[in-house]
């Protein structure tokens, strides 16, 4: 019961953010988030944790293989060795 109600609340808030303009938008969300207590899972901050450090893991892998980034060694316009 008391959840539904901060649900309800905190769509009033919504709805009233999104009547106003963007810079005052952004300030009223960051107002109502504050003011309400977040709770976030076990399984979706795990879920999530896991995602970034494979995502990281994998870009990491393909430059150290150079497997999807690849460049060579050149000289620039103004006769400096450069990367491209």
């Amino acid at each position: 019961m008391r959840s539904s109600l901060a649900s309800t609340r905190i769509a009033a808030c919504f709805e009233l953010i999104g009547s106003t303009t963007s810079g005052v938008a952004v300030f009223a969300v960051g107002l109502v988030l504050a003011a309400h207590a977040l709770q976030i899972s076990r399984a979706v901050l795990l879920g999530t944790l896991g995602r970034l450090t494979v995502q990281n893991l994998v870009v990491r892998a393909s430059w150290s293989t150079g497997g999807l980034i690849v460049g060579e060694w050149g000289e620039s316009e103004n006769n400096r060795r450069a990367k491209f």
